[in-house]
């Protein structure tokens, strides 16, 4: 069951990259709430803590310039 979620986690990000709503949408959020000292906000219609989105932005960027490793690792 973990592994599904974590699967499915990785698909999202990949898409999100891809599709540019990681920069375009979910970076602006997730700013937002960091320069506002708000410890949660919502993007896409669900709550992610701030140190959570932290994580997803940094193992984002390390994929970022090689989107093709990540997609390995999705399947």
């Amino acid at each position: 069951m973990i592994k599904l979620n974590v699967m499915g986690r990785m698909k999202w990000m990949s898409q999100m990259i891809q599709d540019g709503s990681f920069d375009d949408e979910f970076m602006p959020a997730y700013k937002e709430a960091v320069d506002n000292d708000k410890p949660i906000f919502t993007y896409g219609g669900t709550k992610y803590s701030t140190g959570y989105a932290k994580a997803i932005v940094a193992f984002a960027d390390g994929f970022r310039d090689n989107i093709e490793e990540l997609k390995k690792i999705e399947r």
